[in-house]
């Protein structure tokens, strides 16, 4: 009996060590491949990893290899937020700044409140290039007058930023005049495992923002609606009119597969969505910043023709028009194409 303790205890232990071995072996190349890199990279930019790793043809093509490693170290790995945490510690400012890179790449919104604090960081890190005007066959050089001097604080706080504006938070990380920051924003997503605005960040990431949709892009975005479509209904049609025309969405959802998903969810629905009561907790979802405009007025344009009818929207029509008129006046206070979009298709419901 005792034998089999310590015979059990022995390899527990050894799991334990063989463990943290390999944690230790697989942490020690990203710490010494973002040191190396870190002294090699001279411009990274938000332009260059916010939507994606693009190329930029500004930058010198001798410049640019060490940031191509760069990405491609990380394309490679199989790599979890534990990999680089540490490194938002790391004395080197450029290093940090990698982390805080690599950080994003993982599509994990979980770790934004890990990458908050250095929104505050001041350290001098990589430049960025700026954008100008000049014939491709100009070698670009890199100056002080065809660069913009970053700090630490300035990547993170465009990372943050990226997702906190999908949400209809422009305020930036901070908050700016009363208006809410990050620790707001947080406080409706923490906890959450999706939202359609964070969707909406991942799309632009795997379409590199860029229209129309190349070619080399629609694998990806592929990808993407496969786990789109693991939501469950409503929020999965829901989600996907969100991202009705955001760049890659034409790849992402087809005009017409997309019509036909909202006839798939009713009439009742539909009208439920129009008066501002969508049943879904996704705070990306509900009606608080112009993307709800933009799932109403895709309804509207496309409910006079088949498949979708017209004829469900007159259905109730005297509980319509006594409900629906006070909606119409909220959304047409702040986006004026609504009042076009319903006078074209039920002129019954708007006063002239």
């Amino acid at each position: 009996m005792i034998r089999r303790f310590h015979l059990t205890v022995s390899t527990v232990f050894l799991f334990v060590v063989t463990t943290w071995l390999a944690g230790q072996s697989q942490q020690e190349p990203v710490r010494s491949t973002f040191e190396r890199l870190a002294s090699q990279i001279v411009v990274l930019g938000p332009d260059q990893f916010i939507y994606g790793f693009r190329d930029n043809s500004q930058i010198p093509p001798k410049e640019f290899v060490p940031v191509r490693e760069f990405t491609q170290f990380l394309e490679d790995g199989n790599w979890t937020k534990s990999d680089f945490l540490a490194l938002l510690k790391h004395n080197d400012a450029k290093v940090r700044t990698l982390a805080l890179v690599a950080l994003y790449s993982l599509d994990d919104p979980q770790v934004l409140p890990d990458i908050f604090p250095l929104v505050t960081d001041q350290a001098s890190t990589f430049v960025a290039m700026l954008h100008f005007a000049a014939p491709s066959f100009v070698e670009t050089r890199i100056t002080p007058e065809t660069t913009q001097k970053q700090t630490v604080g300035r990547i993170a706080s465009a990372i943050i930023d990226a997702y906190m504006k999908s949400g209809g938070f422009n305020y930036g990380p901070l908050g700016n005049r009363g208006q809410p920051g990050f620790r707001e924003y947080w406080k409706l997503y923490a906890g959450r495992s999706t939202s359609a605005g964070w969707w909406s960040v991942r799309l632009a990431r795997a379409s590199h923002s860029t229209s129309p949709t190349q070619r080399d892009r629609f694998a990806p975005i592929r990808q993407l609606r496969a786990q789109i479509d693991l939501l469950p209904e409503p929020d999965r049609t829901w989600t996907l009119l969100r991202l009705n025309d955001d760049t890659g969405s034409d790849v992402l959802v087809p005009h017409e597969e997309l019509v036909r998903l909202l006839k798939d969810r009713g009439p009742d629905s539909l009208m439920d969505l129009l008066k501002r009561n969508i049943r879904s907790n996704d705070p990306d979802l509900q009606p608080r910043h112009s993307p709800y405009g933009r799932m109403c007025i895709f309804i509207l344009q496309n409910s006079a023709w088949s498949p979708l009818g017209f004829d469900f929207f007159m259905r109730d029509k005297t509980k319509a028009l006594e409900q629906f008129p006070k909606e119409v006046g909220e959304l047409t206070a702040t986006l004026s194409r609504w009042r076009a979009a319903l006078r074209a298709r039920i002129p019954a419901l708007i006063k002239k």
